[in-house]
């Protein structure tokens, strides 16, 4: 004989499926696309420290501008840097994979 689920089992279900759905969407929202280049070769290489250090520089001034930057950086994300990385890669004629 088939026992039928208690209300609780149910809702402890919903809840897990909840959870896992949520954590999904959290890890798709940090993929960074690989941009298509050989990253063994020099020029890219060369390119990408460039763009690494100029955007660095940049988004840095910006930040330590402001009152509080110290312990506002403490918290702030990387995703300004990385996407000013990927515009500077752009413009030097670089794509998204």
């Amino acid at each position: 004989m088939v026992r039928a689920p208690k209300p609780a089992e149910g809702a402890m279900r919903s809840m897990r499926m909840r959870a896992l759905v949520a954590c999904a969407m959290l890890a798709a929202c940090a993929y960074d696309p690989p941009i298509k280049a050989d990253h063994d070769a020099v020029k890219y290489r060369a390119d990408l420290k460039k763009c690494q250090v100029q955007s660095a520089n940049a988004i840095n001034a910006v930040r330590n501008a402001t009152v509080g930057s110290t312990l506002r950086n403490m918290f702030d994300s990387d995703q300004p840097i990385r996407e000013d990385i990927l515009k500077c890669m752009q413009s030097r004629g670089y794509s998204l994979g």
